[in-house]
């Protein structure tokens, strides 16, 4: 029984069943909402519950997507990722620790 399932159990069962192409698919169209809406909630057409739903459903399919992926593959890329991240936010960090200092 599918509500049964975990989380993960339910992403994989997702690509069993849709296939991997059409969850691509629909990754695609989860992220085209999400930016629709963010562009929407910065112009003051929306309030943050569009934005929120939109990310929430982005964040579905990613899961799902991540379970057809091998995961040592994609941690490797994660923290690669996330060095390089640490490593601009460690020099915006300095810089404006610098700009504050100046100004004080």
């Amino acid at each position: 029984m599918i509500k049964n399932l975990t989380d993960e159990q339910c992403y994989k069962k997702a690509i069993e069943v849709w296939g991997i192409n059409a969850q691509l698919n629909m990754l695609i169209e989860e992220c085209a909402e999400l930016i629709v809406s963010i562009n929407h909630h910065r112009r003051g057409r929306t309030d943050i519950n569009p934005v929120i739903e939109e990310l929430v459903d982005a964040e579905l399919m990613i899961e799902e997507i991540k379970t057809s992926i091998d995961p040592e593959l994609y941690n490797l890329w994660r923290d690669t990722k996330m060095k390089k991240f640490r490593k601009q936010l460690g020099k915006a960090s300095r810089k404006t620790n610098i700009m504050i200092s100046e100004r004080g």
